[in-house]
């Protein structure tokens, strides 16, 4: 049925507002001087009838609400848009404040425009699934649940605008949907409980899970891992989305069934038994299917120096033996004493969905994976050396200017993290792309804004290239030495010989001189 924005802005509210105060009767529990009354476990209803759950439901709504937010607004942009069942059916129990007609609208607008997103990629997200990654049993099950959760949602905004039904009866209906506890076993337990398992490994020859299935897929065609990255996240947030979307949705129902359990057992009575036989009556039943749908997507709050896993602002991730505590910032121990501080935040337990997800999509961008051939994690930002600053070039007449420079710039960059074949490979990508290395750098994660403009990414370290011979027919002698590298803003750039210090004398011209080559060289280094 198509929605109509006057109707259900009308009739949203109601429900979600006004459903106590239904044209089923009046709703009296007990006489207004009590200040509360415990309905069934988990809620109680309040003088002024509003829900309220206890300490163990209020935790769920305010984990569910929290992490299935910043996971719709993480995959989809949609995040504060699209649970209807969070942010309006449980919001409405603990008595914040009322969501408004306008805002109702526009949530049920956007939970149907995320679904109608998510089907559109269904094509192409079956070639990625049964393909590229050959998934067919995690795809089968995973589009199995998304179908059982978009139909529901269909439902829902249908029973939102069925006139005939009245505020309680639409409630009670959405509740049905999920249906009593046998039903919700036969329903969702198998299929949710299957796609649980395959979520942690859709191949049981691989122990890996979807999201590390997606990009260790996407490494076998990529040199760095900014790339892989760049490849899975449609796979990946394809599956939060879906995933979460579906949660919402069926979140919605059960939040449905508590708000039907507790009203009064005369507002109960006057509604339509073919609904109310589908209600699981025990909210007990009811909170541990709520737990059971946010088991695998959410958790609680990681506080500061509890988990074992944050990832830094370098994109490395890090666990409490790698660094000491003290503030926002933290000072982060590689493997050779302490370092610049680094800015953490936690990264969710890998027993939760959205922690799996955010390992792989919020991991290091700068891991040289070599098509799957490598795992080399270096530092985001590159060893800069001005070629100016060499100490041998000081205009003096030097015989081991050569053979001094090249020592200093190969000490200088020393403990380089790639050598010269693999960025050369990588100068190759670059020009298969139609880009520079800095641009191919910066999109992998790379922070190049220490590199002056057309600095050379050192494949061959300093040689010596001094030629003497101060016999009487020739009469000169040459200090120099040079590298090779590639210059990293030139498209379609190759490696090249730079030379660095040229030092010489010249007994027939009485002439000496000694002075450096202007231009910059850069190497990769280990994280």
């Amino acid at each position: 049925m198509k929605k109509t924005n006057k109707i259900k802005t009308r009739i949203i509210s109601t429900v979600l507002s006004a459903i106590t105060v239904c044209s089923v009767g009046t709703v009296a529990l007990t006489s207004a001087s009590a200040a509360s009354n415990t309905v069934s476990a988990g809620t109680t209803i309040t003088d002024d009838y509003s829900i309220k759950l206890d300490s163990d439901l209020n935790a769920v709504k305010n984990l569910t609400s929290s992490t299935i937010f910043k996971v719709l607004e993480e995959c989809t942009g949609w995040g504060k848009f699209v649970t209807p069942a969070l942010g309006g059916l449980l919001d409405s129990f603990v008595g914040t404040e009322d969501q408004t007609a306008q805002k109702l609208d526009e949530i049920s607008d956007k939970i149907d425009k995320l679904f109608d997103r998510i089907d559109s990629l269904e094509s192409s997200m079956k070639t990625a699934f049964t393909t590229e990654l050959g998934i067919n049993s995690f795809y089968n099950k995973f589009i199995e649940f998304k179908s059982q959760t978009r139909a529901m949602q269909k439902k829902i905004d249908e029973t939102l605008v069925n006139t005939k039904l009245s505020n309680a009866d639409k409630m009670a209906k959405i509740a049905s949907l999920t249906g009593n506890y046998s039903e919700w076993r036969a329903k969702f337990e198998d299929v949710l409980g299957s796609l649980n398992e395959l979520f942690k490994q859709p191949v049981m020859t691989r122990n890996n899970n979807i999201f590390e299935l997606s990009y260790n897929h996407y490494t076998n065609t990529s040199l760095l891992s900014g790339e892989a990255i760049d490849k899975a996240k449609p796979v990946c947030d394809y599956v939060m989305s879906a995933y979460s979307a579906g949660c919402a949705t069926i979140m919605e129902s059960l939040s449905a069934q508590l708000y039907v359990n507790a009203l009064p057992e005369k507002t109960q009575a006057a509604i339509n038994k073919d609904f109310s036989a589908h209600i699981c009556r025990d909210a007990d039943d009811v909170a541990d299917e709520i737990k059971e749908v946010n088991r695998y997507l959410t958790t609680d709050e990681i506080k500061e120096g509890e988990s074992i896993y944050y990832i830094g602002s370098d994109g490395v991730h890090y666990n409490n033996a790698d660094f000491s505590l003290g503030g926002k910032y933290y000072k982060i121990k590689p493997y050779n004493g302490w370092i610049t501080t680094v800015e953490l935040k936690p990264i969710y337990p890998t027993d939760i969905f959205y922690g799996l997800y955010q390992r792989v999509t919020e991991g290091s961008r700068c891991i040289y994976v070599d098509k799957g051939n490598s795992n080399i994690a270096m530092s985001n930002k590159l060893s800069v050396l001005d070629h100016t600053k060499n100490p041998n070039a000081n205009g003096k007449w030097s015989d081991d200017a050569g053979k001094n420079t090249a020592d200093w710039f190969n000490n200088t960059l020393a403990g380089d993290a790639l050598n010269g074949d693999k960025i050369k490979a990588l100068a190759n990508d670059a020009s298969s792309k139609g880009i520079t290395l800095r641009t191919l750098l910066d999109q992998n994660g790379f922070d190049t804004s220490n590199l002056p403009q057309n600095t050379n990414l050192v494949t061959e370290g300093a040689r010596n290239d001094s030629v003497s011979s101060l016999s009487e027919l020739v009469g000169y002698n040459y200090q120099r030495s040079c590298y090779k590298g590639i210059n990293i803003d030139q498209v379609g750039a190759s490696e090249r010989t730079i030379q660095l210090i040229d030092c010489g004398v010249n007994i027939w011209k009485n002439d000496r001189w000694n002075y450096a080559y202007s231009g910059n060289a850069c190497v990769f280094k280990l994280a």
